[in-house]
């Protein structure tokens, strides 16, 4: 696959499900598409898993 592929799907596997989680009953935090791609990234990177 290539990265646009790749990242279709983890946008819609992942980020809009993610948002619309966050965006029922939680007031308190205010979360976006940029945060979730941070947060994937992040744990990636804990993961050791290389996006090369």
């Amino acid at each position: 696959m290539d990265r646009r592929a790749v990242d279709g799907i983890i946008e819609e596997k992942i980020v809009q499900p993610t948002l619309q989680d966050m965006g029922e009953g939680f007031e308190h935090f205010t979360i976006n598409h940029a945060h979730v791609r941070g947060m994937i990234y992040w744990l990636a990177d804990r993961c050791f898993v290389r996006w090369k």
